[in-house]
């Protein structure tokens, strides 16, 4: 198989040039590389063509050529190093100058074995590059969008692990197409009878075509073991027709407030595209991304007679007498505020025994008000290396039922480590009680 590199560096008229040059010969496993030079002498269009012969085999090699062979080439017409040599010349004169017309063959073989390591690393990242393009391409025309724009950041990514030559191969480029294919993705949510319905489209064209199984990632909040409200996610994937609908599971997810759906973008693949890149690079990224979230309110699941529920909360000291004015109670008030748990009506508690407190509270507010108490008590104190440890548990009593759990927490005095454990215990039954209400 004959390779041809071709590439004159000037612009020449055919009708002068020999055929060899219109027509190059056929040669197995050879690389053929023609020019033509001009100039106002014979000598110095040959010499015209002679850069350009060696500026195209350092091309392909990835370094420069002419500093290297330029005496040799100009002189014997070989560079031996390469097993290259001149197969064909032809000069001529016209109106506009001298044309010199070169023809210069390599064994494939040997021209390829003088290529640097970092330029066959160029070649095989390219090549992946290319691999990962075409996929999202692929992806794209048979309207997989949320694919086609990870495979495109894929490309991105390996785009990235070093020096590219193609300019459509440049990480500004498939930024840009990334940012393209993720500008154009639309997410529809609402009430469905059924949960939460989804609908994944492509606003781009004449028909807006749903996005056939599209990765959706949502974005919820829920409780931490130790009843802090944290952010978690979870990818959804639609039908082949760009639907879904979706029933909530975590059983520790708030039910209030908002959920969030942008397309899926796996961190470790943001991650790995920001630690190759420039501060900053991934901005536009980011922005779009931002920008593409569809937000939904989750409608509230609380009782309809929420206004009527009355929480009562008590925080005891360790030998079991009750503290009237203490920073737990304000800390448990916080902590449900913030949540947006505001419906219910927070109360201090004056009794000390549950049948005592569910008395007061029938007597206050009504036998029909649905009654929970919350109870923070101090176990003990002890003395460490740095200060003193406290320990508190909290107590969630309704409707008969009782949970409990236990907190620990440090301080540099005795009354600092009570009164952080007990504040650490009050969010923690505040974060129980959310579970349940």
């Amino acid at each position: 198989m004959t390779l041809l590199v071709a590439a004159s560096c000037a612009t020449g008229d055919l009708d002068i040039a020999p055929d060899w040059y219109r027509r190059p010969p056929t040669r197995l496993g050879a690389l053929q590389f023609l020019a033509e030079g001009t100039g106002s002498s014979e000598d110095e269009a040959r010499a015209d063509a002679v850069l350009s012969i060696l500026t195209q085999m350092g091309r392909g090699l990835g370094y420069d050529l002419v500093p290297l062979y330029m005496r040799e080439f100009s002189t014997a017409g070989t560079v031996a190093a390469l097993g290259a040599y001149t197969e064909g010349s032809y000069s001529v004169e016209s109106d506009d100058g001298w044309h010199y017309y070169m023809l210069a063959v390599a064994p494939s073989g040997t021209y390829y074995a003088n290529r640097t390591e970092e330029y066959n690393a160029m070649l095989g990242r390219e090549d992946a590059v290319r691999a990962f393009i075409a996929e999202a391409e692929e992806s794209y025309r048979s309207n997989h969008d949320t694919e086609a724009l990870l495979h495109m950041l894929e490309a991105l990514d390996a785009s990235l692990d070093g020096p590219v030559a193609d300019e459509g191969l440049q990480p500004q480029v498939l930024l840009a197409r990334a940012v393209d294919y993720l500008g154009v993705i639309r997410i529809d949510a609402w009430d469905g009878e059924d949960g939460i319905a989804l609908r994944v489209w492509r606003e781009r064209g004449l028909f807006h075509p749903d996005v056939a199984d599209g990765t959706v990632e949502l974005v919820y909040t829920r409780l931490a073991s130790d009843g802090v409200a944290v952010k978690d996610s979870l990818v959804l994937r639609t039908d082949g027709y760009g639907h879904l609908s979706y029933v909530p599971t975590d059983p520790y997810a708030l039910r209030y407030g908002e959920l969030s759906f942008r397309p899926y973008i796996p961190e470790g693949l943001l991650s790995s595209i920001a630690s190759k890149s420039d501060s900053g690079f991934l901005a536009p990224l980011m922005r779009q991304w931002r920008a593409s979230e569809t937000k939904l309110l989750i409608p509230s699941v609380r009782p309809a007679d929420a206004d009527g529920t009355v929480i009562a909360f008590a925080a005891y000291r360790a030998d079991g007498s009750l503290i009237e004015e203490s920073s737990a109670f304000n800390a448990f008030h916080s902590y449900l505020d913030n949540a947006g748990a505001g419906y219910y009506r927070i109360v201090r508690s004056s009794g000390e025994e549950p049948e005592e407190i569910l008395a007061d509270l029938a007597e206050e507010y009504g036998s029909d008000a649905r009654s929970i108490i919350v109870r923070a008590g101090l176990v003990g104190t002890s003395a460490v290396l740095d200060g003193y440890v406290a320990r508190a548990d909290a107590q969630i009593i309704h409707d008969g039922d009782t949970q409990d759990a236990s907190a620990v927490a440090e301080g540099p005095d005795a009354e600092t480590a009570e009164e952080n454990a007990l504040i650490k215990a009050s969010c923690i039954a505040a974060g129980m009680l959310l579970k349940r209400i």
